[in-house]
């Protein structure tokens, strides 16, 4: 709605304003409108995400979204591995794919040559770079 006020009558306005009067003007239609399109994760359906210290637990993933940049003449995928307990991104590479397992692998094997740490728990999705965890 704050939006839709900008675009069409080109006033900046609060989105807590816009809120109080919706809930005043129309508290029900505020109320189903709330419910729709809420995710899993907004529900709070997803598991606590905690480690038990530093370098006990990894999570990697990537990230395809640049992938389409200027139309596949300059793809850019990303993938990254954090450390979940202190937050700290243990590497963070860009590439032309992040859905090879044989990249995704070696560079997870970089990381433990490099560092000499492993960690006890690798979290991923469920893509194709998972066979890193048969490597763990």
């Amino acid at each position: 709605m704050q939006r839709k006020i900008c675009e069409q009558h080109q006033l900046a306005v609060p989105q807590g304003l816009v809120y109080d009067v919706m809930t005043k003007v129309d508290p029900e239609g505020l109320e189903r409108r709330r419910k729709v399109g809420r995710g899993k994760r907004q529900r709070g359906a997803t598991g606590t995400f905690t480690s038990l210290g530093p370098n006990h637990t990894f999570s990697g993933d990537g990230h395809d979204k640049l992938m389409d940049f200027a139309k596949d003449t300059f793809p850019l995928a990303v993938y990254g591995m954090q450390d979940v307990f202190s937050g700290y991104l243990v590497y963070l590479k860009v590439w032309m794919s992040n859905s090879n397992p044989k990249l995704i692998g070696r560079w997870y094997l970089d990381h433990l040559n490099k560092s000499k740490v492993i960690s006890c728990r690798l979290i991923l999705d469920k893509g194709t770079e998972t066979g890193m965890a048969t490597i763990h």
